[in-house]
C-alpha cells in the first residue's frame, strides 16, 4: 500500500470541454450530459440516495466500471485487499463509514496520465485520483454488506475545477458523503455548487433530469 498525503484536484484551473473528456473519471456521456438539454422529467424518478429526480440509463458507456468488478473479483485474495479489509473490521458498526474513509483516504493520491479506473489491490500498490478514491470505498462498504442500492459513486463539476468523485452512501440521517478531500464522512444537500453530472452503482447509470447543484453540508 502506497501511503501518503491525499491530495485533491480542486485548486486547479476551471476544466473546459477537452480536460473534461480527458479526466479519469469523467466519459463522453459526461460531456454530452453537460452540453445536452435536460431529460425530461416525465420519464424519471425520485432515487432514494441522491434524493431528486433522475433517469436510468444503460450501463454500456460504464465500461470501464464493468472491467473493475471483474478484475477486483479475481484479486480479492490479494494482501493488500485482505489486510485492508482486516484494518476495517476491528471498526464498529457506527465507526464503518469513518474508518473506511479514513484508511483509503491515506493512499497516495496520483493523477491519471491516461483514463484508467483501477481495482482496490492495483490503487493501494500504485496510487490513484478521486475515482479510484471513490470505488475502493464502495467495494470496501459491498464487503461489510451495506447494498449497491444504498450507495452511488457521483461524479460532480465543482465551480472552477476539474469533475471530481465521491461516494454517497444512503444513512438512517440521510446522503453522507465520503469524499478523498476530507477524513470525515459529511451530509450532502441541495444547494448551489457542484454540479450532478452522473451516478451509478452495480445495477445502473443515472443522469439527473436537469441542471441540480449540490454542496456539503
Amino acid at each position: 500500500m502506497r501511503i501518503g498525503r491525499s491530495r485533491g484536484a480542486h485548486g486547479q484551473p476551471a476544466a473546459g470541454p477537452a480536460q473534461i473528456l480527458r479526466s479519469g473519471m469523467t466519459i463522453a456521456v459526461a460531456a454530452a450530459v453537460l452540453a445536452g438539454p435536460a431529460v425530461a422529467p416525465a420519464h424519471a424518478a425520485i432515487d432514494n440516495v441522491l434524493q431528486v429526480d433522475v433517469l436510468p440509463t444503460s450501463m454500456s458507456a460504464l465500461w470501464r466500471w464493468r472491467e473493475v468488478l471483474a478484475r477486483h473479483q479475481a484479486q480479492t485474495d490479494s494482501d493488500g485487499w485482505t489486510g485492508l479489509v482486516a484494518a476495517i473490521s476491528a471498526a464498529g458498526p457506527d465507526d464503518l463509514l469513518r474508518e473506511v474513509n479514513r484508511l483509503v483516504n491515506r493512499v497516495t493520491y496520483v493523477a491519471d496520465t491516461v483514463d484508467h479506473w483501477s481495482t482496490p489491490t492495483d490503487f493501494l500498490r500504485t496510487g490513484g485520483d478521486c475515482e479510484d478514491y471513490a470505488i475502493a470505498k464502495y467495494l470496501l462498504l459491498r464487503q461489510f454488506g451495506i447494498p449497491d442500492s444504498a450507495m452511488r459513486i457521483v461524479v460532480m463539476l465543482p465551480p472552477n475545477a476539474p469533475p471530481h468523485a465521491v461516494l454517497l452512501v444512503e444513512t438512517a440521517n440521510g446522503p453522507v458523503a465520503l469524499d478523498n478531500l476530507r477524513n470525515n464522512p459529511y451530509a450532502f444537500g441541495r444547494q448551489a455548487t457542484s454540479t450532478i453530472v452522473y451516478a451509478f452503482n452495480e445495477q445502473s447509470m443515472l443522469l439527473p433530469t436537469d441542471s441540480l447543484r449540490f454542496a456539503a453540508r
